[in-house]
């Protein structure tokens, strides 16, 4: 089963945490997904892109948009999203306890909290991964019983 994760920063690194969150999907079932969010998206009035805070404020993409108009186009997203029901990853780390615990205090290249963020992603996929081939495993395996009283 091959996973693809698609994974943002929130905001700018802004107190009080730092965030990376995303999506994971199959491969085959993000192909899908992007057709059907770009013909959204490319629904009059046409968004080159999307983008949460732009969405909020009805500014940028969706600066010609009424808040009717705009909460329709985000009703459209959010039900394409739930009909393919991805696993929803995200890693926090507050800024406080970053800066008390790593900041200084590891390798230089790796002093960044989204670089310590990403090894959180990574656990999470890869728990994720061995949970699904589990289950698949054991919805896979058939057992039998001997109802005999003697040894198989």
């Amino acid at each position: 089963m091959m996973l693809q994760a698609v994974v943002d920063d929130s905001g700018k690194g802004q107190k009080p945490v730092f965030v990376l969150a995303g999506l994971v999907l199959r491969q085959d079932q993000w192909v899908a997904f992007t057709n059907s969010w770009k013909a959204i998206l490319d629904t009059s009035p046409k968004l080159e892109y999307f983008k949460m805070k732009e969405a909020a404020h009805c500014v940028g993409q969706f600066k010609r948009f009424s808040t009717a108009d705009r909460d329709k186009r985000l009703q459209e997203l959010v039900s394409l999203i739930l009909a393919y029901q991805p696993l929803a990853i995200r890693n926090v780390i507050p800024h406080q306890a970053y800066e008390e615990v790593f900041k200084g205090k590891i390798a230089k290249g790796l002093d960044y909290p989204y670089f310590l963020s990403f090894y959180g992603i990574i656990g999470a996929l890869l728990k994720y991964q061995f949970s699904e081939q589990r289950q698949m495993m054991a919805r896979s395996t058939s057992y039998s019983m001997n109802r005999e009283k003697r040894p198989l």
